[in-house]
């Protein structure tokens, strides 16, 4: 009801007295008239303009179309519902109107009781339509970018539509299968066992099939390069008013998955494949001793050794030497002490003697009946040279915001001021703690134009530039200034900010300088 009472309403009506009627009783009602026209031609132009929730229409209007063919361009141009007006209805005009598909009609003279509830009743269906629509076009774009196949059937079992990684997958184009395949008519399906679970799925069951081997070089191949594939299934019924009205059919193409367990099962070098190409430098060590017992290359690189000069070694070379004398480097000690998996940053050595920054995640296992720590080594020498560079630029930053001569003034997307630097703090007269939780709209500012006319605070420059996105430039402005009993001309430019990927500014800051002096010496 809340966004009900705020709609905006286009008002079509070629009588004035009753435009002005109905005017009034939209008034009363809490809505908002856009305009009122008296034309289809200018109904259809209001319509693009004001872009109005609702257009309450006239079927007999003047000019060469009437209502009726006005609601139709306008419904197909724009999508705004309709409501006809109208004296009197014949059978003709209801099957014309029918074709525009309205909202609603209401008979002269209207009723403002009949008029608040078509209008409500109109409103809820446009918002639940537009809702449809919405979950639809976001279901179209989830479907078209999801990594996984997805293919939709109808009722009948005919698949209607695909997604781009179903063409990938199958290297044929979609027109070979789309409105042509059945699964429910598909021996594939039942060689496959996959029929099973597809009738289940239409008796309103989300299923989940067990992986399972697929062969598309049959009657869906179509031409296609196709290709055995080792395929994780999900079945999803898609439901509207208790009947299944389609089904929803997602393929995860878990081939390399599957070649990988079997391999792994078969050898142990699939393991020491994933141990040398991980990203992060891997270490096996005697918890007694400190012995490595192994590394990956990765580790050897970071540390610019060789895995023969590591393998064998103390794990105290890849730490600085703080006391020669004990046995464990305090990062390993702190490993066999603390809790286990805990992730610790710290130095290494290499062979150089160059110090690098790490990460070392470790842990306890058990391998063959023995205890073994595992280092998980990761580089972060460039993430915090990167942090340490970041902290020197805020530093400049403030540096230079703190000294600039130019006042500085930060508000928020609300409006409020959030920050200002000393040059704003003097040009303006107040301190920092006074201009917090302001916004322009204070009448404490007392802005006035360059004529001495009032500058009211929702066309300030920072004001403006939040509203629009926009970056305002060389506004002349005056503001009085509380400890000299004067206003002080400034000039304004403001910025709006905005994060990566958004179109409304969270920020803005507004950059002046005091030109009172100039101004006086120009008068």
């Amino acid at each position: 009801n809340l966004i009900m009472n705020k709609a905006r309403i286009l008002i079509v009506e070629d009588e004035a007295i009753i435009a002005m009627e109905i005017e009034n009783q939209l008034q009363s009602l809490g809505y908002e008239v856009t305009s009122i026209v008296n034309n289809g031609a200018d109904a259809i132009k209001k319509a693009e303009v004001d872009n109005p929730d609702l257009i309450l229409m006239d079927i007999r209007i003047k000019g060469v179309m009437d209502g009726i063919e006005a609601a139709e361009v306008i419904r197909n141009r724009f999508g705004i519902p309709v409501i006809f007006s109208t004296a009197y209805l014949d059978e003709g005009r209801i099957e014309r109107a029918k074709i525009t598909m309205p909202f609603g009609y209401v008979l002269k003279p209207i009723q403002e009781r009949d008029l608040k509830v078509t209008i409500e009743m109109a409103l809820y269906v446009s918002k639940i339509d537009d809702d449809r629509r919405k979950i639809e076009e976001r279901f179209k774009l989830m479907m078209h970018q999801s990594p996984s196949v997805v293919e939709l059937y109808n009722v009948e079992g005919l698949q209607i539509e695909v997604n781009n990684a179903y063409e990938e997958l199958w290297g044929f184009p979609a027109s070979h299968t789309v409105n042509d395949f059945n699964v429910l008519k598909s021996q594939e399906v039942i060689d496959t066992g996959l029929r099973k679970y597809v009738d289940r799925a239409y008796k309103g069951e989300t299923v989940i099939v067990p992986p399972y081997q697929y062969d598309p070089r049959g009657e869906t191949e179509a031409r296609g390069e196709g290709r055995i594939r080792w395929l994780s299934t999900r079945i999803y019924p898609l439901i509207s008013n208790d009947i299944v009205t389609n089904i929803v059919i997602m393929h995860e193409d878990v081939t390399e998955k599957k070649e990988l367990e079997e391999s792994l099962i078969i050898s142990e070098k699939k393991y020491k494949v994933l141990f040398e190409d991980s990203i992060d430098g891997y270490v096996l060590a005697d918890p007694e001793t400190g012995i490595i017992l192994d590394c990956n290359t990765v580790m050897a690189d970071l540390v610019s050794r060789t895995k023969e000069e590591i393998i064998g070694q103390s794990q105290r070379i890849f730490h600085p030497v703080i006391d020669p004398e004990t046995k464990f480097s305090p990062t390993f000690q702190k490993h066999k002490t603390v809790n286990q998996g805990e992730r610790i940053e710290t130095q290494i050595i290499t062979k150089s003697g160059e110090l690098k920054d790490v990460v070392i995640l470790a842990d306890i296992f058990e391998l063959e009946g023995k205890e073994v720590v595992y280092g998980i080594f990761r580089n972060i020498t460039e993430r915090k040279k990167t942090e340490a560079d970041l902290r020197e630029s805020e530093e400049k930053h403030r540096t230079l915001f703190e000294t600039m001569t130019q006042g500085v003034v930060y508000q928020n997307a609300e409006g409020i001021i959030t920050d200002a630097n000393p040059a704003a703090e003097r040009i303006l007269g107040l301190s920092l703690n006074q201009m917090q939780g302001k916004t322009s709209m204070d009448p404490g500012w007392k802005t006035i134009h360059e004529n001495g006319s009032d500058f009211p605070g929702d066309t300030h420059p920072i004001s403006v530039a939040l509203k629009t996105g926009k970056t305002i430039k060389n506004v002349i402005q005056g503001v009085f200034h509380p400890d000299k009993k004067e206003h002080r001309w400034i000039n304004i430019n403001a910025v709006p900010k905005f994060r990566k990927g958004e179109s409304i500014p969270y920020e803005a800051y507004a950059i002046f300088h005091d030109i009172t002096d100039l101004k006086t010496e120009k008068k």
